[in-house]
């Protein structure tokens, strides 16, 4: 994956902030150093560093961003890889969704769609 630009570079890499030491924010005054990836209640604030999959809503669509930009409103899995795709992501459909190190399941795991 590495040296492709796009989203796999944004998400192979870290955010500019991250690299700061000591905390404190980052250069659009949002707070840095994230907690660890847990499956998150759905009004907890999303890691930017990864993917965020976003609880689904009263039609079973999840919201996907990622570093506070929209992606899509997926369905399946298969949306999220084709949004990954479109990003730039050439072989989106081999990521594993479930890798915690990428994305962030928040509410329900991919599991849930309704």
């Amino acid at each position: 994956m590495a040296g492709r630009g796009g989203l796999v570079g944004r998400l192979v890499q870290p955010h500019p902030s991250e690299a700061s030491e000591g905390g404190g924010l980052d250069p659009t005054g949002h707070g840095l150093g994230a907690a660890p990836y847990a499956r998150r209640d759905p009004g907890a604030m999303a890691d930017e560093s990864k993917v965020t999959i976003h609880p689904p809503d009263d039609r079973g669509r999840r919201l996907v961003t990622y570093r506070r930009e929209e992606l899509g409103r997926a369905t399946s899995e298969r949306d999220v890889w084709e949004f990954l795709y479109r990003a730039g992501m050439a072989d989106a459909e081999d990521i594993d969704l479930t890798d915690e190190a990428l994305f962030d399941w928040q509410g329900t795991g991919p599991e849930s769609w309704a």
